[in-house]
């Protein structure tokens, strides 16, 4: 322990120069490994983002530390916090917080987290309410990664999106219940197979928990994102959501999703919506969930609202997939589009 807590004096005292604290950090998860210092492992991760490491090239260094741990749950769960408030801190977020500081233990108990988010100070916007897992084994909801802090970013521009790290879904109960008015939208992320997202080490939503009892501040035509593998096939938990809300609309994949293939954004009534695609072949998975009917997202109608933004977040992979979509849909139009582009670039 005091080989790490010297490593972190070294850091912030005596260490400016990135390419120095670059490499002293490639070199910190062998030593963690080691001595498993939860604490001096959130401060390393928190202190890349905070100067300057947070750019995709650094990303490779929060998977250090979060693969160190895979199998210390609690110690991934503090470098993903710290990370995340560090994160946000590059950003200037002035706004509330993507992932608000969490109670102060690492297992809080259902009071703490009650006193924590009934204290939260919210504007007169909705809420969007995320829930990420506590156990995330590679890492693919943590807000080390950019395209996860874009995703709730988008929704922030019109929302107050609070987030819970959840271990179990009395957590759940307990933080939503305690929030001073009805959550609008709800997220659910999480590892799964279709018929459980997985919370905890032993703790899942699957389809006894998707009833108004567990999610009794959630308002009746919320719409609901759930990013989790195959929750959109048939039988699976997205069903289950909606027989329980039959007013509400529900974002599922078909499939197994990936990281980079999965957007959030705002629809055409400014509520939030799921996009989500193959990772090789680039073709859609969103299923949505409404009035007991299921059905592919309706491109046709989103369109309009995703070239857009593929345009504004310059993502490549979202570029190509709404290009190819709007071609298939309308060529001459397209054709048209294209011809005036080369124009315009000539002039």
């Amino acid at each position: 322990m005091n080989v790490i807590k010297s490593i972190g004096s070294c850091l912030y005292n005596n260490l400016p120069d990135r390419k120095t604290v670059v490499s002293i950090l490639r070199q910190v998860p062998g030593v963690i490994n080691d001595y498993r210092d939860r604490t001096a492992a959130a401060f390393f991760a928190g202190y890349a983002t905070v100067n300057g490491l947070s750019r995709s090239s650094d990303i490779n260094l929060y998977l250090y530390f979060s693969s160190a741990f895979v199998a210390s749950y609690c110690t991934v769960d503090l470098i993903q916090k710290a990370w995340a408030r560090s994160q946000l801190e590059s950003l200037s977020a002035t706004t509330v917080p993507i992932l608000p500081d969490s109670p102060s233990s690492v297992s809080p108990s259902l009071a703490e987290i009650s006193n924590h988010y009934s204290s939260l100070e919210l504007d007169d916007r909705e809420i969007i309410f995320v829930i990420k897992p506590k156990v995330d084994h590679n890492g693919a909801f943590s807000l080390g990664i950019e395209s996860n802090v874009q995703n709730l970013q988008r929704l922030r521009e019109r929302y107050n999106v609070v987030t819970l790290q959840a271990g179990n879904i009395e957590e759940i109960q307990a933080a939503m219940i305690a929030l001073s008015r009805p959550i609008s939208h709800l997220i659910i992320e999480g590892h799964g197979d279709g018929q459980r997202i997985q919370l905890g080490s032993d703790s899942f939503i699957n389809n006894g928990y998707t009833n108004r009892g567990i999610f009794q501040n959630l308002k009746p035509d919320a719409h609901i994102l759930i990013n989790s593998c195959l929750m959109g096939i048939p039988d699976a938990v997205a069903e289950s959501f909606a027989d329980h809300f039959s007013q509400a609309k529900i974002y599922a994949s078909s499939s197994v999703g990936y990281t980079g293939r999965i957007w959030y954004y705002l629809d055409s009534e400014g509520k939030p919506a799921l996009l989500n695609i193959s990772f090789k072949r680039k073709e859609l998975l969103t299923k949505v969930f409404q009035n007991q009917v299921t059905k592919d997202l309706d491109l046709e109608k989103e369109l309009p609202i995703l070239r857009p933004l593929a345009k504004r977040i310059s993502d490549p992979t979202l570029i190509q997939f709404v290009e190819k979509e709007h071609q298939k849909r309308h060529p001459y139009k397209h054709f048209c589009e294209k011809v005036t582009g080369i124009f315009k670039r000539a002039a």
